[in-house]
């Protein structure tokens, strides 16, 4: 009975979301985002039922997620004082170079660079602008010090 209830709310929740992404409430878009869950929801649904194991990903321990969201906080107050004082300091941030562990060979490269170039960028401060072997370009806008750049990452 809770499966039928899971699949129920992933079904509601990505209509949802469907509507939301779409921009507006029309009987066109309410029927296009219940069709589309539908199809989501009915693919998951026999994915489990033809696999032997159940796909999951484990949860990264509760510091590192604490360090990352403490990061992403005082990474938005510190972009947020910047831009703050832009129109009066003329400051539009610089470009730097970071080591980064990128591997270009073995199958799963592609997918090793994809989320290291998205972690780059996902913080408010950082923008990767091109991904070599051994370091990321990547355009700052706010001057950060080594020891703050690294002190939600210990």
């Amino acid at each position: 009975m809770w499966r039928i209830a899971f699949h129920f709310l992933r079904w509601a929740a990505l209509s949802g979301l469907y509507l939301a992404f779409s921009g507006q409430i029309s009987v066109a878009e309410v029927t296009a985002g219940l069709l589309a869950a539908l199809l989501a929801t009915s693919y998951v649904m026999l994915v489990r039922h033809m696999t032997d194991r159940a796909f999951s990903i484990p949860a990264p321990p509760r510091a590192v997620v604490a360090q990352a969201a403490r990061a992403l906080v005082v990474d938005v107050f510190r972009v947020g004082a910047v831009l703050a004082r832009a129109p009066f300091s003329g400051q539009n941030g610089r470009f730097v170079r970071e080591p980064a562990a990128l591997s270009h060979d073995g199958p799963s490269a592609a997918g090793g660079r994809a989320i290291a170039i998205i972690a780059a960028s996902i913080a408010p401060n950082s923008y990767v602008i091109d991904a070599k072997r051994d370091t990321l370009e990547l355009h700052r806008l706010a001057d950060v010090s080594p020891s703050a750049e690294h002190e939600g990452t210990r």
